[in-house]
């Protein structure tokens, strides 16, 4: 079962100086050995290739016609785990990322040097017959924005 994620409710959030939430790879797991990826837009797998996660978007196709995982979920309100991406028979597909919903109703303060992260997993191996995962999903509801730090939520490789 993946990891998930987290859900924060408040009136104001800010994350300290340096601070981070971080739900890389908590998704949906990647293959591991041969086979398509776990979750509703696992990566496939044909003759020992695998193909990328799908989530907010379809994932990379893969070579021998192997067809890149399904988007799924909402762009715009995306409360949903990143995909794993397909495995061979020597190598792991990458996981998914997980989700963060935030709701405040009033500021969040991400400050310049903090991070918001849900990225999906790099395949595991020596060579690039496996794929990586789906980005996870962020959702930030507020009132109010502070600040210029990074938000990110994108597939492996």
């Amino acid at each position: 079962a993946p990891n998930a994620g987290v859900f924060i409710e408040c009136n104001n959030l800010t994350i300290q100086s340096g601070g981070q939430i971080d739900v890389d790879y908590a998704g949906f797991q990647g293959r591991i050995g041969t086979g398509s990826g776990y979750g509703p837009g696992g990566g496939g797998n044909v003759a020992n290739n695998g193909a990328g996660g799908g989530h907010g978007g379809k994932g990379g196709a893969g070579a021998a016609g192997s067809p890149g995982g399904l988007a799924y979920g909402s762009q715009s309100y995306p409360i949903t785990l990143g995909s794993g991406g397909a495995g061979d028979r020597q190598r792991n597909g990458g996981p998914g990322g997980g989700y963060v919903k935030i709701v405040a109703t009033a500021t969040v303060n991400l400050g310049s040097t903090n991070s918001i992260s849900a990225i999906g997993g790099d395949y595991w191996g020596i060579t690039y017959n496996a794929a990586g995962g789906a980005g996870g999903g962020i959702n930030i509801r507020c009132k109010n924005w502070i600040g210029s730090g990074t938000i990110r939520a994108n597939g492996g490789n």
